[in-house]
């Protein structure tokens, strides 16, 4: 009876832990796919890391020793050339893995309360304006 509960256990364990990698690996993939989507540069450069992957698949079936050689050098050296390149799209992307505190609240407005959203700031800055009333007003860019 109670090997049948330690197997059963373990067997939710496992089914739990292979959720939770798969899961983490979802997430990170996701991140990496929307760094991928909002930068051209990158994309330009997965194209090439695909072309230098390409030339090594070829070179390995062909035997050709040397040209593995140079292949694997650039890509040893590549990584790091990506590393320094990539470093201000590395630090956003950790800063946002870093956050807390999300702002979600305009992200589930549709577009016409969107849309409702801006007239209503714009019959106050009309109204500012009439009274010569200063104000400082900011928007997230990628809200709106």
């Amino acid at each position: 009876m109670i090997a049948g509960i330690e197997v059963n256990l373990s067997l939710i364990l496992n089914i739990i832990r292979t959720i939770i990698d798969l899961l983490l690996v979802w997430y990170i993939l996701y991140l990496g796919i929307s760094m991928f989507k909002q930068n051209m540069r990158t994309m330009q450069l997965f194209k090439g890391v695909l072309i230098i992957l390409l030339i090594k698949l070829v070179t390995s079936v062909l035997g050709l020793s040397t040209m593995s050689y140079l292949v694997d050098t650039v890509l040893t050296w590549g990584i790091i050339a990506v590393i320094v390149i990539f470093q201000p799209e590395i630090r956003s992307l950790l800063e946002k893995m870093g956050q807390t505190k999300r702002d979600y609240h305009m992200e589930r407005l549709s577009n016409d309360q969107k849309e409702h959203l801006l007239d209503e700031i714009v019959d106050s800055v009309t109204k500012l304006s009439e009274t010569q009333t200063g104000a400082l007003i900011t928007l997230k860019e990628d809200n709106l």
